[in-house]
């Protein structure tokens, strides 16, 4: 549609996430597969490339969810961490949308489905920080010597410790701030920071995935969004990304080129996504205080995936597993014989896988 047209806030929030969370699966594959074609994960990021371009279109997220959703479930057990985040938030999204269409005959408007999802959105990466930060409480990553963060700090021996209790501190202190309405917009500040610079440290996927689902956090009614001039959004949006990839595709896998590449153009864009939101959400935070309470789950597709969830973060301590659990880079050891959590005893497990 041309000419000038006033932007629903939830509308606009739906396409941000959905914009944003089609970018993170571009960057989860690109950043551990490298510029992939002709197999499953070209087909996801095929779907992530078509909602990228027409991020408003409800059919469109729901072909990325479920593209997502299946290519995890024919990977388990070797599914990232953030992925099944995305992987188990979308099913239940998906199972909405499926009532949604068996009850109406038509999909939701993408402002209703924002503000429908939301709720989840913020519960989801509230369990995910909790659990990471919980499963850092061993022995292992409390050593500077084996620690995982002391991997990402600068090899300088007087950082080790300092990043180690940083880490702890700003887990522990996000899902608080994140929670209380008086400091959500510092805990979204705080974990915007804390992202770029894990995504500036190497880890980029988890970065893309969490800023994503921080659009959650920001209530419709804050926005006071200008009227806009909207163009009509031809094939082209989607052909030259795709066209984009297949060059890479080519390009790339010469010697030297690929980690490069790689690795300072996916860096390049989470800090455009940082900055681009600092600028684009910042001012109306700032100047609106978020509603005293906001929407609880609502449906229950909604609550089973966010138990789910929660089962999930559980399972390293009851022997069931360990990998795509939320332990992000903890240094959990639950196996038989080698336990090192200091809050959850040895007895706790009554699995041995």
């Amino acid at each position: 549609m041309t000419g000038a047209a006033r932007l629903d806030p939830a509308r606009w929030l739906f396409g941000r996430f959905a914009a944003s969370l089609a970018l993170a699966v571009v960057l989860h594959h690109v950043w551990w597969s490298g510029f992939v074609v002709f197999d499953r994960r070209f087909l996801v990021v095929l779907a992530a490339l078509w909602c990228l371009a027409r991020p408003t279109s409800v059919g469109r997220f729901a072909l990325l969810l479920g593209a997502v959703a299946v290519h995890s479930a024919l990977a388990l057990p070797a599914v990232s961490d953030h992925m099944l985040l995305v992987a188990v938030t979308g099913a239940s999204v998906l199972g909405v949308l499926a009532a949604d269409l068996v009850r109406t005959r038509r999909l939701p408007e993408p402002g209703a489905l924002f503000v429908h999802i939301a709720p989840l959105l913020r519960a989801a990466i509230v369990v995910v920080y909790l659990a990471a930060a919980f499963a850092k409480l061993n022995t292992g990553f409390l050593d500077p010597a084996s620690s995982f963060a002391t991997a990402m700090a600068p090899d300088v021996s007087w950082v080790r410790t300092p990043a180690i209790w940083a880490t702890l501190a700003v887990e522990l202190s996000l899902p608080v701030l994140l929670l209380v309405r008086r400091t959500r917009v510092g805990g979204l500040i705080l974990g915007a920071l804390f992202h770029l610079v894990l995504a500036l440290a190497g880890n980029v996927p988890f970065a893309a995935v969490a800023l994503a689902f921080y659009v959650g956090f920001i209530p419709p009614e804050v926005l006071r969004l200008r009227p806009t001039r909207q163009f009509p959004v031809g094939a082209a949006a989607f052909a030259v990304p795709v066209a984009a990839w297949l060059v890479m595709a080519v390009v790339a896998p010469a010697p030297g080129v690929s980690d490069d590449v790689i690795g300072y153009l996916a860096r390049a864009v989470v800090v455009v996504w940082v900055v681009g939101a600092a600028g684009a959400l910042g001012p109306a935070l700032l100047r609106e205080r978020p509603p005293r309470t906001m929407p609880r789950l609502g449906h229950p597709a909604l609550a089973i995936g966010l138990a789910v969830l929660v089962l999930n973060a559980a399972t390293p301590y009851v022997g069931i597993e360990s990998r795509g659990s939320f332990t992000m880079f903890s240094n959990l050891r639950t196996e038989p014989g080698d336990w090192n959590h200091l809050v959850v005893p040895a007895r706790f497990r009554v699995f041995a896988h």
